[in-house]
């Protein structure tokens, strides 16, 4: 079983996101039936995943949302686009004090399984902008464990996926303009996680001009030990987390041979900074910085070189060209 942590918004170059790994499973060619849920749903991100969207809805046996209604949450953009395009989408709308608030993406394929789930909204925000956390598993369908994660989905959720459950509906061009008359839904501009909220954020932090940090102060923070007088004498320390770690990622780097295997010998074994796991580059920076400091676990080495690793040069460039190492 692969499981990776998904954060993204707090790096601007972080490419890690929900939405791109969202793209890269209804691009792939194994899925073939997918289940979505989402709080809130926004056409902004909609649009960022839409041509993945209706390709997939046009070769998967099965593609269905679940999305979480309350007032100016969901927006109507989004709701008759999927209706539009023919969608498969229930609605969960409830006069209790709770709400519908899982955020869960689930491919199933012929070989494998992906399940995504955290803090990520079906919105441009919730997918590819704010400061989020998920979890990724990839497991094969003879996998135990992910077997079991599939059941304790299934199980739990049944009311909602049979559509047996009283707050439930399938979501239609009557439903629609029934939510849209009794107040829940409206129209994106007026929703209130992308639109009004983020306007009265700024608004309230501009007041707030007298707590912000001491920016000089931040100058006094080391985050490297004295020793190292800048990014080229750094060689980050072999720890037993490491070690541990080690096979998992070179598994990793042969997947990502495999991904771009197109490119050329070069290229398929030379991680960007930018590829959308950088955890991945990390790695593979160290490779080449353990290689060239001539501190490279003996088996470690010889595992690369069967595989060809590029020990070159690394590429990484910041805005002053020096190497980036998290």
């Amino acid at each position: 079983m692969r499981v990776e942590f998904l954060g993204h918004g707090l790096h601007k170059d972080h490419t890690n996101t929900v939405g791109h790994y969202m793209i890269d499973s209804f691009k792939n060619d194994d899925y073939y039936s997918f289940v979505g849920f989402s709080a809130f749903t926004k056409m902004s991100g909609i649009n960022r995943i839409k041509k993945e969207l209706l390709e997939a809805s046009k070769k998967f046996k099965s593609l269905k949302f679940y999305l979480g209604i309350v007032p100016k949450g969901t927006s109507k953009e989004a709701l008759q686009f999927l209706i539009d395009n023919n969608i498969d989408t229930w609605i969960f709308c409830t006069s209790d004090q709770i709400m519908f608030h899982p955020k869960i993406y689930f491919f199933q394929g012929k070989h494998n399984y992906r399940f995504i789930t955290g803090s990520s909204n079906l919105t441009s925000f919730g997918l590819f902008d704010n400061i989020e956390a998920s979890t990724f598993f990839e497991f094969s369908k003879n996998n135990q464990q992910g077997k079991k994660l599939v059941r304790q989905f299934e199980e739990y959720f049944d009311p909602i996926l049979n559509g047996t459950d009283k707050n439930v509906q399938k979501l239609t061009t009557e439903v629609l303009a029934d939510l849209e008359q009794s107040g829940f839904i409206w129209p994106e501009s007026k929703t209130n996680a992308e639109y009004e909220f983020v306007k009265s954020n700024k608004k309230a932090f501009d007041k707030r001009k007298k707590l912000k940090f001491d920016k000089d102060s931040l100058s006094k923070i080391e985050s490297k030990p004295p020793s190292y007088k800048n990014d080229s004498d750094y060689i980050p320390a072999i720890t037993e987390d490491y070690l541990n770690s080690w096979p998992d990622f070179f598994e990793l780097f042969k997947e990502f041979k495999k991904e771009n295997r197109d490119k050329g010998e070069k290229y398929s074994v030379t991680v960007p900074r930018d590829y959308k796991n950088p955890s991945l580059y990390n790695w593979y920076l160290k490779q080449k910085i353990y290689h060239k400091n001539k501190i490279l676990p003996e088996d470690h080495e010889k595992q690369l070189k069967q595989e060809h690793f590029y020990f070159g040069e690394p590429t990484s460039c910041g805005k002053n060209g020096k190497r980036t190492l998290n």
